[in-house]
């Protein structure tokens, strides 16, 4: 079991988004990364927990060769761009634009007089020929599928109430909000707090309400 937290990592950023890189991986970016950064977890090449400044945003700019989802722990955030351009994104809900062979623009902005919390999860493309916008409304007390894909799997689970959820492939989970205890098959147990990102086998993660992300890949 290897585990990363919020203080292992530094807070950098660009425009009006502040942020801690999880995932940055070394095979996908060209630039220099982070040593602290993990790589990649099959078509998972990143992983962001960040926020907006009040009112501020991205800015536009473009992206290709990439599929990429959006969840808000609590708020709202306003898209602008080439796809899905005038839509709000709310708690609950999961944003997905893919760029399948082209590329696209977007703007996100926070329309907010606070600040705005988000995590955002790359992928590279699934395949898809054109570029493709949507909002997924999340189980709202419950664990959902965002994206599926031949031996790998990408879920959100918004847990109001005590659940569990257990992956048996090698899995990755990212506790967005709450507190819940991660046991794995040989009984190694512990306790997991928000900003805590876990790489392990046959997990099984119980908590009485929590906000995370979890990816499986049947290696």
């Amino acid at each position: 079991m290897r585990i990363l937290t919020a203080k292992d990592i530094p807070i950098t950023g660009f425009a009006g988004i502040r942020e801690r890189v999880f995932i940055q991986d070394r095979s996908y970016f060209s630039h220099l990364v982070p040593d602290e950064c993990w790589d990649g977890f099959g078509p998972l090449v990143y992983l962001a927990d960040a926020w907006f400044n009040p009112n501020k945003s991205t800015g536009l700019h473009h992206h290709s060769n990439v599929d990429i989802v959006s969840v808000l722990p609590r708020g709202s955030m306003y898209h602008a761009g080439s796809i899905g351009d005038g839509k709000t994104i709310t708690a609950g809900q999961a944003q997905i634009q893919r760029s399948g062979s082209g590329q696209f623009s977007h703007n996100e902005i926070n329309p907010n007089n606070s600040p705005q919390p988000f995590v955002q999860i790359w992928l590279t493309p699934g395949a898809q020929e054109a570029p493709s916008y949507e909002i997924m409304d999340l189980n709202p007390d419950g664990t959902s599928v965002v994206i599926q894909r031949e031996q790998f799997e990408l879920g959100v689970g918004l847990w109001h109430t005590p659940q569990q959820w257990q992956g048996e492939q090698e899995g990755l989970l990212y506790l967005i909000s709450g507190e819940g205890t991660l046991t794995l098959k040989d009984g190694t147990s512990t306790t997991l707090q928000a900003g805590s990102l876990v790489k392990a086998a046959h997990m099984h993660f119980a908590a009485e309400q929590a906000q995370f992300f979890y990816a499986t890949h049947n290696l």
